[in-house]
């Protein structure tokens, strides 16, 4: 009887029970922050647990709902980069692309599977934001790039155009003005991620380079996103493989490596953060800084290979900056010493408090880890932050820490009650949702097994490192963990739990959640 279920489940999509779950869970989670909604939405659509008819709907409403984001649209961490106090929690949120525009853009790349003339319709509505300018002392920079990967996604679906609007090109128009359109030097990655998809697509070669350009230069930013934008997302190395590609289609590379050098000649000898410049120019006194980083000398090799002499290497002298001031600025919290006093502290727990071999769960169950454990807790309890929003993320950590040393039983129990306790502040949910799901799904890991992949990964790194010591792995007590985020009944934790039994989650590597 149960297989003849299975099977007739397996045939009909989804069992009458497992979709009304999932339609249950997706009406509690619309009163919940867009984030949340969207991610959980997402999350249940990507493991096909919402029935084919309630797709489009679900997808649009959440459209509807992203610009109720906290964020406009993703930041990236700038490099140099000194994470720091709430940095790191901010950075960690950047990866779950839950601002306004991720999730317009992932909205459309989940429609494309149910009605790619939607899809298209949405996507035509999605605006780039309007970016503010950066400092020497921001820690991060705006950026666009789940944009122009869905770019690619949507004008290759040529059947979502109707016939009127192939004839008169209408993909073409829609991939040349959001090249054109280009916002700052940290998108040129995403764009160059994008063009082959374009080319394979059968999109003019011609029309892509010569919107490229343009869009290439108009790029013109200071210099803590510039910097940003050649260290982390490759820019000079990005625009001439975009030029490489375009080439080997018969688009001449001169033209953009014109523009290129133009932008990096302006941007190198403009006023440059110090801590930048550098980093780049390996000219730090402190010898772990220095870098080898051949901006000019590989864009001089690129341009000294189309011959002709069209495009002049940059002289050494043109790079130079006219001014070398500012720099990134750490923000630790306020309570940092005490905050590093107490994780110190909880980290001791894993070991016999004198050396770093870790302790077995047998060797904790003893009297003499519960006598040096109960003072850890007690401080825990009690931790407190000038700020409310630093107090969440501190003691979230500190739980989700002692968690992962407790032995299983009453004193995980205790840990995870706390975690618990802690993750139960609304105010903080509401505040930041993608900072709350950041330290969620910290917990939730250690509730998580591990995929095929995942215990490879695992394996491959014990034998590499064989003395690798790795917190955050799977818990012996991590099955309570959904338990007791359900029985705390609030919104954001009940509806996580429920989700984590719907739509589970593995772990694909030991760093994941």
């Amino acid at each position: 009887m149960v297989l003849r279920v299975i099977l007739f489940c397996a045939a009909a999509g989804l069992c009458a029970e497992e979709r009304n779950s999932a339609l249950e869970l997706l009406e509690r989670a619309r009163s919940a922050p867009v984030e949340i909604h969207a991610d959980v939405a997402l999350r249940l659509l990507q493991a096909q647990k919402v029935p084919a008819t309630e797709r489009l709907k679900v997808l649009e409403e959440v459209y509807g709902r992203a610009g109720e984001a906290r964020e406009a649209h993703p930041w990236v961490m700038v490099s140099p980069a000194y994470p720091s106090g709430a940095q790191e929690s901010t950075a960690a949120a950047q990866l779950l692309r839950l601002d306004g525009l991720s999730i317009r853009s992932r909205v459309v790349q989940g429609l494309i599977q149910v009605n790619e003339r939607r899809a298209l319709e949405l996507f035509d509505e999605i605006a780039l934001p309007e970016y503010s300018s950066s400092r020497c002392e921001d820690n991060f920079v705006p950026w666009s790039g789940e944009y122009y990967s869905t770019l690619a996604q949507v004008v290759r679906r040529k059947t979502a155009f109707t016939r009127e609007e192939l004839t008169r090109q209408r993909p073409t128009e829609i991939v040349t003005r959001a090249l054109r359109n280009l916002r700052t030097p940290v998108d040129v990655e995403a764009v160059s991620e994008a063009v082959p998809t374009l080319l394979d697509a059968g999109f003019d070669a011609t029309a892509l380079g010569s919107a490229f350009t343009s869009g290439l230069a108009n790029l013109r930013s200071g210099d803590r996103v510039f910097s940003t934008a050649l260290q982390k997302k490759h820019l000079a190395t990005a625009a001439i493989q975009t030029a490489a590609r375009l080439a080997e289609r018969g688009v001449p590379a001169s033209g953009t490596m014109q523009v290129l050098r133009q932008l990096l000649v302006e941007q190198l000898s403009g006023p440059r953060c110090r801590d930048s410049y550098e980093w780049l120019s390996g000219t730090g006194k402190n010898e772990s800084w220095r870098r080898e980083f051949e901006t000019v000398q590989v864009f001089n090799r690129f341009a000294l290979s189309l011959g002709g002499g069209e495009v002049p290497a940059i002289a050494a002298k043109e790079a130079q900056p006219e001014k070398v001031e500012g720099r990134v600025m750490a923000r630790p919290y306020r309570n940092e010493a005490a905050l590093m006093q107490i994780a110190g502290e909880v980290a001791r727990l894993r070991t016999d408090g004198t050396s770093e071999r870790w302790l077995s769960a047998e060797e904790k169950a003893t009297t003499e880890w519960e006598f040096r454990a109960g003072p850890v807790f007690r401080r825990v309890e009690d931790w407190r932050a000038e700020d409310e929003r630093d107090t969440f993320r501190q003691r979230t950590m500190l739980w989700n820490a002692l968690m992962d040393a407790s032995p299983p039983g009453d004193w995980f129990r205790k840990a995870a009650r706390g975690w618990v306790k802690g993750m139960s502040d609304a105010a903080a949910r509401n505040a930041d949702p993608a900072e709350w799901l950041v330290s969620l799904d910290s917990g939730m890991r250690l509730a998580r097994g591990f995929d095929a992949e995942g215990r490879r990964d695992l394996e491959r790194t014990r034998k590499n490192i064989p003395n690798i010591r790795i917190p955050g792995l799977p818990h012996p007590g991590g099955a309570e963990i959904p338990e007791l985020m359900r029985e705390s009944g609030d919104l954001g934790l009940t509806i996580y739990a429920d989700l984590e039994k719907i739509a589970p989650r593995v772990r694909s590597s030991w760093q994941s959640n």
